[in-house]
């Protein structure tokens, strides 16, 4: 799903004249009519040449036009007082915004003014505000990024940043894109018909953007604690919601997030959405439950709950859950999982026999997985017995290398996103349908 190819074609020429505000949000959404969702289109390249300070703005004006669609007597505008561009300032489940007038002309009015006559006529503000979370959504799922060099006195330019990692170890940091705070925006101010007051937590279009967005981050392990928040913020009673933010809580307790926030140049409270590995473990826990809550037949939050029961030190609980989430599972993948998850458990309790059936089982689900058999190696060097231990763990040693090796342990922490093309697929027949 990713796109690398020149973005030039989108921007300005250096001749033209320059492009005002006004003429910069009627290009926005000109761009959004324009696009086709899932195509790498002239549209989305012009859309993402655009900086973040001319993306702030937009935003800004995007709202004036939607104001001016809903009330076509409309006086006064207003926008949040930021101290950069996308600031982080409606992070919060009720923000205290403080807000300022926009200092429009009456020129910029009267262009407002038919920009949102067109959004009207075109199917009206929803649907122009679904169109544009879909646009910048599409912007970074079809764009490869590129990580920052390595420089441990790089700081970011703005409070909003990303933090590139390999093996749990920060390898870079760079400013954080901008789209998903777009998207974010926008579906916002979604407004149901026949209300006054926004609430996108009504409409189903918005909870496939969060749900495609979240699955298509952990999937690359392009990890948002405020986006997977925002979401349950939301939809806090949604199983697939709850079930993906679960999953992204228990890979920030993982190694690969908790060494680099050990190990990080930056400073620990930049990180304040994400917690230690004790606070993530309780948090996953909690909202697997939930999850299972609302549906009961989800067999993969059975197991992941299951898993991080173990993790958190109730094996009894956990082997519980894990033997029938195991029983339960319909796909060979889940049931690996169940399988070495079980023996780690019953390991945990002294059930030698059951741990030992466990990874046989797994290792005939992957016969070239080396996790198994290191698994059984280390239930045999628990009880002593060193010469079972090592002719063991002898196909580990005389096998494959490991990044070649059949072996889903290597995936689990994005396995739970192997859908996420067909979900994404579903967004783009909801905005295709949007109103």
């Amino acid at each position: 799903m990713l796109w690398t190819g020149s973005v030039t074609r989108g921007q300005d020429s250096a001749v033209e004249r320059k492009i005002d505000r006004i003429d910069r949000a009627r290009q926005w959404v000109d761009a959004v009519e324009e696009h086709e969702p899932g195509a790498a289109d002239d549209a989305l390249l012009r859309v993402a040449s655009w900086d973040r300070t001319t993306l702030w703005r937009v935003s800004t004006d995007v709202r004036s036009i939607v104001g001016f669609v809903r009330d076509p007597n409309i006086g006064v505008f207003y926008e949040a007082i930021e101290n950069e561009p996308f600031s982080g300032v409606f992070r919060s489940l009720s923000p205290r915004i403080r807000m300022r007038p926009i200092s429009y002309s009456r020129n910029d009015l009267k262009r407002l003014e038919m920009i949102a006559k067109d959004v009207k006529d075109r199917g009206g503000d929803n649907r122009l505000l679904k169109r544009g979370a879909s646009l910048h959504a599409d912007i970074v799922m079809l764009e490869a990024s590129r990580s920052a060099a390595v420089d441990p006195e790089q700081r970011p330019r703005s409070a909003l940043f990303m933090v590139y990692m390999n093996d749990g170890q920060q390898t870079g940091v760079d400013d954080a894109g901008v789209h998903w705070e777009m998207g974010r925006r926008l579906l916002d101010i979604i407004r149901p018909k026949g209300s006054r007051i926004n609430d996108p937590s009504q409409d189903e279009t918005v909870r496939l953007w969060y749900l495609a967005s979240n699955a298509f981050m952990q999937a690359l392990e392009q990890l948002d604690a405020w986006h997977v928040e925002r979401a349950v913020q939301l939809f806090p009673r949604d199983p697939e919601i709850l079930f993906f933010a679960a999953c992204a809580r228990e890979m920030f307790s993982g190694p690969q997030v908790q060494g680099v926030l050990a190990s990080t140049t930056l400073s620990r409270s930049l990180f304040n959405l994400i917690g230690d590995e004790g606070d993530e473990l309780g948090r996953a826990e909690r909202l697997f439950r939930q999850a299972l809550e609302r549906d009961p037949t989800r067999t993969e939050a059975r197991l992941r709950l299951g898993r991080v029961l173990g993790r958190r030190g109730k094996h009894q609980e956990s082997i519980v859950e894990l033997r029938r989430a195991t029983m339960e599972a319909d796909n060979r993948l889940l049931q690996y999982y169940g399988h070495m998850f079980v023996g780690a458990e019953a390991a945990a309790l002294d059930l030698t026999d059951e741990a030992r059936q466990a990874y046989e089982r797994a290792s005939e689900l992957y016969p070239w997985a080396q996790s198994p058999f290191l698994g059984i190696s280390a239930l045999a060097a628990s009880k002593g017995d060193r010469t079972e231990a090592l002719s063991s763990i002898a196909p580990v040693l005389n096998g494959d290398e490991p990044a070649l090796a059949d072996d889903p342990w290597w995936t689990y922490y994005t396995s739970q996103a192997r859908d996420v093309a067909d979900i994404v697929e579903s967004l783009y027949a909801a905005i295709g349908k949007a109103q």
